[in-house]
């Protein structure tokens, strides 16, 4: 045996791997896989119940017809883009507009249960006139999500609190089968973290 060359051993099997880890494709975020809310939906579209509310408390002799609504729109869209936007609610688009189906739907069902369907118009067209209401408040929803979707872009990802884990890196990990040579054995097991004297005496 040369003097001149450390002998060389075969690597262990489960030696820690140096280098980087294998590709993976990235998760998509908790935010695009959580599904819609419909207790949302249905509480955001419930806010249809404010135009009688307007009525009892005396809303239009104060503020006229035209105060009135504006008056129930103003607080409608500040409750959908403000309150979808800050608490970063997913699917704002979606949910938006769903509960824009429901607010059509919840006015339309006023109408008929208080009575105030116009005299002489027939069924056929009070349906018409539904349909076209619980569509504009669809779109109305939609263009609010829009909204609400660029509020949540201003204001960033959420924060988040905890510990942090600790991460170690791989080379300072020791591997299951990190061993070193008998004593006698000529030579020092090549790893990198063996840098002191050989245990077993000095190498041939």
């Amino acid at each position: 045996m040369s003097h001149d060359q450390p002998p060389h051993y075969p690597p262990p099997e489960n030696q820690p791997h140096h280098g980087p880890p294998p590709s993976a494709s990235a998760p998509a975020p908790a935010s695009a896989q959580a599904p819609v809310s419909w207790p949302l939906v249905l509480g955001l579209g419930s806010l249809a119940l404010l135009w009688p509310l307007t009525e009892l408390v005396g809303a239009p002799a104060a503020l006229g017809p035209l105060g009135t609504v504006l008056l129930n729109v103003v607080v409608v869209a500040v409750i959908w883009i403000g309150g979808v936007g800050l608490a970063r609610v997913p699917h704002p688009v979606r949910t938006l507009t769903l509960a824009g189906v429901v607010y059509g739907s919840v006015l339309m069902l006023m109408w008929l249960v208080l009575g105030l369907r116009l005299e002489g118009v027939s069924a056929g067209a009070f349906a018409i006139g539904a349909a076209l209401e619980i569509a504009r408040s669809a779109a109305m929803g939609a263009v609010a999500g829009v909204l609400a979707g660029g509020f949540q872009r201003l204001l960033g990802p959420p924060r988040t609190t905890g510990r942090t884990q600790r991460t170690v890196a791989p080379d300072t990990v020791p591997g299951p089968t990190d061993q070193r040579p008998a004593p006698g054995d000529a030579g020092r097991w090549p790893h990198p973290g063996n840098t002191g004297p050989d245990p077993g005496g000095p190498p041939v």
